[in-house]
C-alpha cells in the first residue's frame, strides 16, 4: 500500500506549476476566490506592473519615432562685456590725399580735418540665433524607424498580456488544486491516527504470539507511508501559500483567507470533445500572444532591413535648413538703435548628408539584417510547431487523465463499498478491528489517489486554457 503523491509536470506551465502542485489543510470559506485573488494580481504583481511601465516607455518611444518627422528647431543667445574694446580710428584728411596721391595743390588749411575709418566697439554685445532643420528626404528610414516602434510598442503589450494570463491560469490551477488538497489533507489526517492503532494493533497481537514480524512491519511501512505523504501535504502548503503571496501581491494572504474553487471537471470534458484541429488552430491564430510577438519580430527585423538598405553610400539625406540671426552692441527691442545697426540676416536653403566612405560597414550591416530576418522567420516557425505539439501533447495527457479519473473514481467507490462492509462486520463481531482499520487505510489510499489525478486532470486543462 502506497500514500506517495505523484503529480506530473506540464512542461509549458513553468509560470504555475509550483502553484498546482499544492496541497492544503482544512480551511473555511475565506475573503479571497479565484477572481479577487487575479484582481489583486493584475494591480500588485511586480511582474504585470513592470510591464505595464515598460509598456508606457514604448508608447514614449512611438510618439519619439513621429517627433523624428518634425522640424528640429534650435535657438542661440550669447552676451559680451569687453572691458577694453578697440576704440574710434580715425584719419587726418591731408594724411589720406598724400596716400592716394591727390596732395598736389592742396589747400594748406586742410590739415586737422579728420575722417572717420572705424567707429570703435562698445562694451557691450549681443548675437542672438534661431534657425530650423525640416527632414526632407531619408529614404525611407524615418517610417522604418516608426514601424520598429509600432512593433516593439506590440511586442510589449503582448507580453503584458501573456503574463497577465499565465498568472491568471495559474491562480485557478492553484485555487482550484487547494480545494481537492483540502480534502486530502482530512483524509490523511484520519489515515494518519489509525495507522497509529494499526501499529499499535499488530504489536499487541505479536506480543501475544499470535502474528509474526511481519505483519508489524507491515503495519509500520503503512505508517510511514502516511507520515510521508502528510509531510509532502505540508511542504506544499508552505509553497503554495508562497507563490500565490506573489503572484496575487497580497503578502499577507493565509489559507484561511481563500476559497474553495469548484471543480473543472465538467469543462475539462467539453474542452476534450472538441477535435485536436481545432485545438491547434485556436492556439496558433495571430490573435494568440505568443504568435503576435514572432510576427512583430519579423516585422521588426524588416524595419532593420530597409533602414539598413536606406543608409546605403548612394541613399544620401535631404533636409531643408533656415534661421535668422542678430549681432550687435544694442540689445533687440529694449535698446534703441538697435535696428538701424543694421545687423540682422537670414538663411535658407538645402542640405544633403551621407557617408562617402566607412569600410565597407555599411554593406556588412545589410547582410546582418538579411541574416536577421532569416533567423526572425525560423523562430516563428518554430514557435508554431512548438505550440502545435505542446497543444497536441496536453490534449492528449488530459484525456488520458479524464479515463484515470473514471477508473479510479470506479476504484474508490468500490473500497468504500468494502468498508462499510468491514464496518457492518466489526459492529457484528465478523470482522476484527485489524481487519478494519486494513480495509479502511486501503479505502483512504484510493481516495487519495483520486485527488492526486485531479490535480493532475486540472494542471493540465488549465495550462492547456494559457495555450488555447
Amino acid at each position: 500500500m502506497s500514500f506517495v503523491i505523484i503529480v506530473k509536470k506540464i512542461p509549458f506551465a513553468v509560470v504555475f506549476i509550483a502553484l498546482a502542485l499544492c496541497g492544503a489543510r482544512a480551511f473555511a470559506a475565506g475573503k479571497h476566490d479565484a477572481n479577487s485573488l487575479i484582481s489583486s494580481m493584475r494591480e500588485r504583481n511586480p511582474a504585470v506592473i513592470s510591464g505595464r511601465l515598460a509598456l508606457e516607455q514604448a508608447d514614449l518611444d512611438v510618439s519619439s519615432a513621429i517627433g523624428n518627422f518634425m522640424p528640429k528647431i534650435a535657438y542661440g543667445a550669447n552676451a559680451y562685456y569687453i572691458a577694453n574694446p578697440p576704440g574710434r580710428v580715425t584719419l587726418d584728411a591731408q594724411d589720406a590725399l598724400s596716400l592716394s596721391g591727390w596732395s598736389q595743390g592742396a589747400s594748406a588749411s586742410m590739415p586737422g580735418n579728420y575722417a572717420t575709418i572705424y567707429d570703435g566697439m562698445d562694451n557691450s554685445h549681443y548675437s542672438f540665433s534661431l534657425g530650423f532643420v525640416q527632414p526632407v528626404s531619408t529614404w525611407g528610414k524615418l517610417s522604418s524607424n516608426l514601424r520598429i516602434a509600432k512593433a516593439l510598442r506590440g511586442v510589449q503589450s503582448d507580453r503584458v498580456s501573456q503574463i497577465e494570463l499565465q498568472s491568471e491560469m495559474g491562480i485557478r490551477a492553484a485555487v482550484e488544486s487547494l480545494s481537492y488538497l483540502d480534502e486530502m489533507s482530512s483524509v490523511l489526517s484520519e489515515a494518519e491516527s489509525q495507522a497509529d492503532e494499526l501499529v499499535k494493533l499488530a504489536e499487541a497481537v505479536r506480543s501475544a504470539q499470535m502474528a509474526v514480524d511481519k505483519d508489524v512491519l507491515s503495519a509500520l511501512s503503512v505508517a510511514s507511508a502516511i507520515r510521508y505523504a502528510k509531510a509532502k501535504c505540508d511542504m506544499m502548503v508552505s509553497n503554495s501559500l508562497m507563490s500565490l503571496r506573489s503572484i496575487s501581491g497580497i503578502s499577507d494572504l493565509a489559507l484561511d483567507d481563500i476559497e474553495r474553487s469548484p471543480s473543472s471537471f465538467d469543462d475539462c470534458i467539453k474542452l476534450l470533445s472538441q477535435d485536436e484541429l481545432s485545438l491547434v488552430s485556436g492556439a496558433i491564430s495571430p490573435e494568440k500572444a505568443a504568435i503576435s510577438i514572432s510576427d512583430r519580430m519579423k516585422d521588426i527585423a524588416g524595419g532593420m532591413r530597409a533602414i539598413s538598405g536606406a543608409s546605403a553610400l548612394y541613399a544620401p539625406d535631404l533636409m531643408l535648413v533656415g534661421g535668422v540671426s542678430y549681432s550687435g552692441s544694442r540689445f533687440p527691442f529694449v535698446e534703441s538703435g538697435w535696428y538701424g545697426e543694421d545687423r540682422w540676416n537670414a538663411v535658407l536653403g538645402l542640405r544633403l548628408s551621407g557617408t562617402l566612405f566607412d569600410g565597407g560597414n555599411q554593406f556588412f550591416r545589410i547582410r546582418r539584417d538579411d541574416l536577421q530576418i532569416m533567423i526572425a522567420e525560423n523562430d516563428a516557425e518554430r514557435t508554431v510547431d512548438g505550440i502545435s505539439n505542446e497543444v497536441r501533447s496536453l490534449r492528449s495527457q488530459l484525456n488520458t487523465s479524464v479515463f484515470a479519473i473514471r477508473f479510479k473514481q470506479a476504484e474508490s467507490d468500490e473500497k468504500r463499498e468494502l468498508l462499510r462492509i468491514a464496518e457492518e462486520g466489526l459492529s457484528n463481531g465478523s470482522v476484527s478491528r485489524l481487519e478494519y482499520l486494513r480495509s479502511s487505510l486501503e479505502s483512504a489510499r484510493s481516495e487519495a489517489d483520486l485527488l492526486s489525478e485531479r490535480i493532475r486532470c486540472s494542471t493540465c486543462y488549465w495550462t492547456l486554457m494559457t495555450l488555447i
